[in-house]
């Protein structure tokens, strides 16, 4: 991916094993005078790993993570923990949310809510709605930890294109940090390849 003229490049640590092996990948790059910076992407485990492994925490450039992701009945307890290891360790963090993984205490208040409304929105507003108050909501409690503003990065995978553009024009409205765009079409094949594609024109 580097030499093909990757920037950045993005690795999975989802084991014990990936994240011990993490300062070697980087040391074997850099034999080979490789040094794009590569992120760790990291999911329901990112908080033990981090901890466990502070040589992999050291060694990647950016944290790449998922509040809904982290157990819902500690959500807020893992997140910290990672959020803390960003501190330590001076590493930027990028905050994602999708609709696989929206917090659903937030999402149901929001729906029962607007339920009572006078001038209901629909399903699918209410949601995008609540993944940009999940968004920031995480994005303002790392920085009430600590983690320095210009740490932080957002994302809000969907697979629509224009559920996309409708996000980030309100993250864009209600916020100031960077914004990762998230497109994303799991699976294999034309569907996942056009998809992708068209979010990226």
């Amino acid at each position: 991916m580097s030499q093909a003229g990757s920037e950045l490049v993005r690795v999975t640590v989802n084991n014990d094993e990936s994240a011990k092996a993490i300062p070697f990948i980087l040391e074997k790059l850099q034999k080979h005078n490789i040094t794009t910076p590569v992120i760790g992407d990291f999911h329901y485990n990112g908080h033990l790993l981090l901890t466990r492994y502070p040589e992999c925490a050291q060694a990647l450039v950016k944290y790449r993570i998922n509040p809904g992701n982290v157990d819902a009945k500690n959500r807020d307890t893992n997140f910290i923990t990672i959020i803390n290891q960003a501190i330590k360790y001076n590493k930027p963090i990028r905050i994602g949310v999708n609709w696989g993984s929206l917090d659903q205490h937030l999402l149901t208040k929001m729906m029962d809510d607007n339920s009572k409304s006078n001038h209901p929105l629909s399903a699918k507003d209410v949601m995008i709605n609540a993944m940009v108050e999940s968004a920031l909501h995480s994005a303002n409690l790392a920085e009430q930890i600590g983690l320095s503003h210009d740490k932080i990065i957002i994302s809000a995978k969907v697979s629509g294109v224009q559920d996309l553009v409708s996000i980030y024009r309100l993250l864009a409205k209600k916020c100031e940090y960077p914004l990762h765009l998230g497109l994303t079409e799991a699976g294999m094949e034309n569907k996942v390849i056009i998809a992708s594609t068209v979010g990226l024109y």
